[in-house]
């Protein structure tokens, strides 16, 4: 091989050097291009991505401040209903007082016993209808959807029956323990037995309680009884008697 040939392929070489190096810029731009395309790209998508999060963070700001005025608002009616239940019980406990107090003061608007042999126990106070457990149990198992024979919720309704009997017979035990700030605090046994049992039986534990009470500060040992209607008498009809009851004392009838 002569020096023109070797001259000549070390041209074409260098040629070649050439030419790969230019594609190479080339391809150095074409992937410089393609990473700015795709850098305004992603910085696109991440703006977007951004807006949203500041969408969503705005929207979620927006539902926890509502849920705030919610639980604002729950606290706020939970009170309110926790005052008018202690002035409702005020009231039902104020009639019954005045009830208990007429009877002590003149026995003579309290009708005796008649011929129903259940009368003396219903009218006893304090006395609970064992009745009542058995409905709050029936209506407890129905509402839990619990399977069990009849004599297995027959055995819990004497049992509830048997030991709210004993808590309000007994002088320890409170239904209101503790004073809150906002009104009396009852007792939490009956609160679970109300969330469990319902409001029937509920109500008839807090008057039985109630009447105790009233049995041991005025002694009267029968509750005013409407014989006509079967039932226990209402302060409206005690207050209708008293003038004609007072007018017999007086007359010595």
């Amino acid at each position: 091989m002569n020096s023109e040939e070797i001259q000549r392929k070390m041209a074409d070489h260098e040629r070649k050097v050439v030419e790969l190096e230019r594609r190479l810029v080339e391809y150095e731009r074409k992937i410089v291009d393609f990473q700015l395309m795709h850098a305004e790209e992603m910085q696109r998508n991440l703006t977007d991505h951004e807006q949203k999060l500041v969408g969503l963070k705005r929207e979620m700001d927006d539902y926890e401040q509502r849920i705030m005025d919610y639980e604002l608002k729950r606290v706020r009616y939970e009170r309110k209903i926790v005052r008018l239940e202690n002035s409702l019980f005020y009231k039902e406990y104020e009639i019954l007082s005045a009830k208990f107090t007429m009877v002590e003061a003149l026995p003579e608007l309290n009708a005796p016993c008649g011929s129903n042999p259940f009368e003396e126990l219903i009218r006893t106070p304090g006395s609970l209808d064992e009745f009542i457990f058995h409905k709050a149990c029936r209506e407890a198992w129905d509402k839990e959807g619990k399977a069990g024979d009849e004599m297995e919720m027959s055995a819990e309704a004497v049992n509830l029956y048997r030991l709210w009997t004993g808590l309000i017979n007994d002088e320890q035990w409170e239904l209101y323990p503790a004073q809150g700030l906002y009104g009396l605090i009852e007792n939490s046994d009956l609160e679970e037995l109300q969330d469990k049992y319902g409001a029937s039986l509920y109500n008839a534990i807090k008057t039985a309680w109630v009447e105790i009470l009233l049995f041991r500060r005025t002694g009267v040992t029968l509750k005013p009884w409407n014989h006509d209607a079967g039932r226990e008498q209402t302060l409206s009809e005690l207050l209708e008697l008293l003038p004609s009851t007072i007018e017999d004392l007086r007359s010595g009838h």
